[in-house]
């Protein structure tokens, strides 16, 4: 058997046991990084030595983008013990959420509302909701029109949650400003389950649609990143506002509450460039939202 059949056999072992632990989109992202580790590895590990094994992982871990570097520490870990070797994953070192954090948002909400309002229709529509509602950028192409409950300034939210990739409802309120954003936007539109959002082409959103507009967006401001920031940056607006760990992670679809302190955290250690930092002058009542189970 060749070498590159060695490594997709094992990346194949390895989807089917991450497949009853992880979503459809975090196996897929883990098996991504492990084609690239295998790459840079030379082959399928051969686990003769623990020390080896996890040198060569903090190396290739370190090799990579501050974004990657995270989805590579948790794909790492969990490709080891998906091999039954645990003792390796725990020689990997943990992922560090603040210093990642503090590279993943931006440093003014303020500015960053107002350059994704300068886009224009439908750009900034698209960026505009992502951004108030936390968005990942997997979520918004799956936006229909009837999900905007323009009465209540709510969107109804489809997240791929848990084993299985299970999509579960989540309504969600809206900032004022993002709410008379989508209005705006939607116009009289009417007619149910038609997307929410078209291209300049007139064609259903898709997601490589969705990061290009993001991609156009870090061009013209000069910011780097990726769309994941828009969600940190939402999240720790909002962990600043409220400083509410339970209804925050209500908000985001977390049910793991050290998911959420992360963003608590760095809100407290957030040193803004305008005093003037809120996105709106008003926010969302995340305090007296009815969290329905949709």
């Amino acid at each position: 058997m060749s070498k590159e059949s060695d490594i997709l056999e094992e990346l194949d072992k390895f989807k089917e046991w991450a497949s009853g632990a992880y979503s459809k989109f975090t196996v897929t992202n883990y098996a991504s990084a492990l084609l690239e580790y295998f790459s840079y590895y030379g082959g399928v590990p051969t686990l003769e030595d623990p020390d080896v094994e996890a040198t060569i992982a903090k190396d290739f871990i370190k090799s990579g983008t501050n974004a990657q570097r995270q989805v590579r520490t948790y794909a790492l870990k969990a490709y080891y013990n998906s091999r039954g070797r645990p003792d390796i994953a725990a020689m990997i070192p943990k992922f560090r959420y603040a210093y990642a954090f503090g590279r993943n948002i931006f440093p003014s909400y303020k500015r960053l509302w107002d350059s994704i309002m300068r886009l224009g229709f439908p750009d900034s529509a698209v960026l505009g909701t992502s951004y108030a509602l936390a968005l990942r950028f997997r979520e918004v192409s799956k936006l229909k029109l009837n999900d905007f409950r323009r009465k209540d300034c709510a969107v109804l939210v489809h997240r791929e949650k848990g084993p299985g990739g299970i999509l579960r409802d989540y309504l969600l309120p809206l900032s004022p400003c993002a709410c008379e954003l989508l209005k705006e936007y939607v116009g009289n539109r009417s007619g149910g389950i038609q997307p929410l959002f078209y291209n300049l082409e007139n064609h259903p959103l898709n997601d490589k649609n969705v990061l290009h507009i993001f991609h156009r967006f870090l061009k013209i401001t000069g910011y780097e990143g990726t769309f994941h920031m828009l969600r940190h940056t939402r999240a720790t607006e909002l962990a600043e506002r409220f400083g509410d760990a339970v209804v925050l992670g209500n908000f985001l679809g977390q049910r793991n509450i050290n998911s959420v302190m992360k963003y608590i955290h760095m809100a407290g250690s957030m040193e803004h460039e305008e005093t003037n930092y809120w996105h709106c002058d008003t926010d969302i009542p995340l305090r007296t939202w009815k969290w329905v189970s949709i």
